[in-house]
């Protein structure tokens, strides 16, 4: 079986991108992006049902290693 992907929980997404991208060697594929909960879109409602009601939005960005493991990083807008 082969990992496809990884989720990691950051405290800051532009110190976490710097760190995974110059110290492991992985690219950036998606930059840092805004999600925010919402209803209106397959997005938004299995967001809800991954982080619960009131997540408040987060950040995320996905990396990529050079054998094709993606790496999603994830920063909470409230961190509670």
């Amino acid at each position: 079986m082969k990992m496809s992907h990884v989720g990691i929980m950051v405290g800051d997404m532009d110190k976490a991108v710097e760190f995974y991208t110059h110290a492991l060697g992985l690219k950036v594929v998606m930059g840092n992006t805004k999600v925010v909960e919402e209803r209106e879109t397959a997005i938004g409602r299995m967001c809800i049902a991954v982080f619960g009601e009131g997540f408040k939005g987060f950040n995320i960005a996905h990396l990529v290693t050079t054998d094709g493991i993606g790496v999603e990083l994830f920063e909470m807008v409230d961190r509670q």
